[in-house]
């Protein structure tokens, strides 16, 4: 069983590595459950983000627009088609 602690020490850890991501300038735009791996069940281990085959380098000098990801997962700023910025991997936190 896993007790509240551990979940809070595991969604720290998700956050802290999108955190480092997001002061990196690249957004990972394919945050879901399948992404997040755990390094081992017992005892229990650390966060793992994997996939970035849809991240993208964001900066100041243009926005970007695309819309890609998983369906179940877009933000609405990809679904409307707005510029993606960090807010977008936090939505995927979120859900």
């Amino acid at each position: 069983m896993v007790s509240e602690n551990d979940v809070i020490r595991l969604i720290k850890q998700i956050l802290e590595g999108v955190y480092y991501l997001h002061q990196n300038n690249i957004v990972h735009l394919d945050l879901k459950p399948q992404n997040i791996l755990l390094s081992s069940i017992y005892p229990l281990g650390d966060i793992k983000i994997v996939d970035f085959g849809m991240s993208r380098k964001i900066g100041n000098a243009c926005e970007l627009r695309e819309i890609m990801g998983t369906p179940e997962y877009l933000a609405p700023e990809i679904l409307n088609y707005d510029p993606i910025t960090t807010a977008t991997d936090m939505w995927n936190i979120g859900i």
